[in-house]
């Protein structure tokens, strides 16, 4: 028996969106056993009635999240025609898997590569045309879901939102979510020394750029000065978004449990520096303490791994939940 490890609504939304775009349809499928995820089977990539690949996908939908994108040749007559089936398949890692959706890119003088970026914080490049295994590496150790108590992310957590892809210096940017031993706590593990990293690859060969990777981890609010970024008590779960020079991200809980609030993240790419830190939970009467198991703001960006949305002038939309409002009375909140 297989299923899918994408959640319900990345199947429906984002996922189907890559099947116009591109032409192609790259499905991940894991095996299970009566206890359970056993392994990856396989990423599969189905054929259409043409089978030259067509526009690269190197972002979730387009940036404002319209989901209606030109360049797809696919009707339902070619769905349901003889000659859309099996072009290839690779498998990878036992209980490794891909909430973060295959996006495509052609580099200035190359081939079509497919870029994987799994819970396991692995990145991949893949031939689109052929699935050949192009480059691989392991960015840092996991976090382990174990730490948490909560099983929305079941096993590891690592690279969880969709990366984005900047065309045009063939750079790829995601979060991932490791530890660093001792930092706040003893020990290798746990929650308090869970982290979160902001890397700017290079698609050709995977390798950090210059001043990457970037800690997350310390930064305070913008809006909230109180409220500061402890990467194991969150998670990155919406695709990312860029806008000019800045690439932004959303973060919510783990089962809603922990001292959290939701937080947008931006990085100014060419400083290699964290420069947003935007609490959604904010105000002298926004919930607030110092015990990390405690609630936090709440507020969470999670939108099921839709990327955020921006009409590229500047301004970022996004969904929250389970927030804790607080009244301010005559104060006005900043930011």
């Amino acid at each position: 028996m297989t299923k899918s490890s994408f959640d319900a609504a990345t199947v429906a939304a984002g996922f189907l969106r890559s099947l116009l775009l591109l032409a192609v349809l790259v499905q991940l499928v894991i095996a299970v056993s009566p206890t359970g995820i056993s392994r990856i089977s396989s990423i599969r990539l189905l054929k259409p009635l043409l089978t030259n690949l067509l526009a690269d996908e190197y972002q979730d939908s387009d940036p404002r999240q319209s989901s209606y994108r030109p360049g797809h040749n696919l009707d339902p007559a070619v769905v349901d025609s003889a000659q859309f089936g099996l072009l290839w398949k690779q498998g990878f890692n036992a209980k490794e898997q891909f909430y973060a959706k295959p996006l495509t890119f052609t580099p200035n003088g190359g081939t079509q590569l497919v870029f994987l970026a799994s819970s396991q914080n692995w990145i991949r490049t893949l031939d689109a045309k052929t699935g050949a295994l192009v480059n691989s590496r392991q960015v840092h150790t996991p976090f382990l879901q174990s730490d948490l108590g909560c099983t929305d992310i079941p096993n590891y957590i690592g690279i969880i939102g969709t990366p984005v892809i900047d065309p045009n210096t063939e750079t790829a940017y995601f979060f991932a979510k490791t530890y660093i031993p001792n930092l706040r706590v003893a020990g290798n593990t746990g929650v308090l020394n869970g982290v979160y990293y902001f890397h700017a690859v290079n698609i050709n060969t995977l390798q950090d750029l210059p001043g990457y990777p970037v800690l997350v981890d310390g930064s305070f609010a913008d809006n909230d000065p109180r409220k500061y970024f402890v990467g194991g008590t969150i998670l990155q779960r919406p695709s990312l978004v860029q806008i000019g020079n800045f690439v932004y991200g959303g973060f919510g809980g783990h089962c809603d449990l922990f001292n959290y609030t939701g937080t947008i993240i931006g990085v100014d790419v060419t400083q290699a520096k964290v420069v947003t830190n935007f609490a959604v939970e904010a105000g002298p009467n926004s919930r607030f303490n110092l015990d990390y198991t405690q609630n936090g703001g709440g507020g969470g960006v999670w939108q099921s791994g839709m990327g955020l949305s921006t009409d590229g002038t500047n301004r970022l939309f996004f969904a929250t939940g389970n927030g804790n409002g607080g009244e301010n009375g005559v104060l006005p909140a900043s930011g």
